[in-house]
């Protein structure tokens, strides 16, 4: 996460979609923690995503892709995330698995 992603109108996406990460993980008996309890626990964080990683020091030097042709995209993407969800025995595809 950087702070040049995470805007007042962003903001409150990524916290539903990273409830979404924590629920789905908790049907294959996974405990995760949400991102902003895990910046809460690292950095003297307090409010809501935004206003948690905002005047974050520990965020203020990392910068957001300046495009979309960069390492992620083209590589854990592609060869890590998607085949990941596709083919691990108990996964949403192949175990049915609800999602929220």
């Amino acid at each position: 996460m950087c702070i040049d992603g995470v805007t007042r109108s962003t903001a409150p996406t990524l916290e539903v979609s990273n409830r979404e990460r924590v629920i789905t993980v908790a049907e294959l008996g996974v405990q995760a923690r949400s991102a902003l309890t895990q910046l809460k626990d690292a950095y003297p964080a307090q409010g809501k995503l935004y206003d948690a990683i905002q005047p974050n020091p520990g965020y203020q030097r990392i910068k957001a892709a300046c495009n979309l042709h960069h390492l992620y995209i083209f590589e854990d993407a592609a060869l890590s995330l998607c085949p990941w969800c596709r083919w691990t025995p108990g996964s949403a595809w192949t175990g049915g698995l609800s999602t929220p």
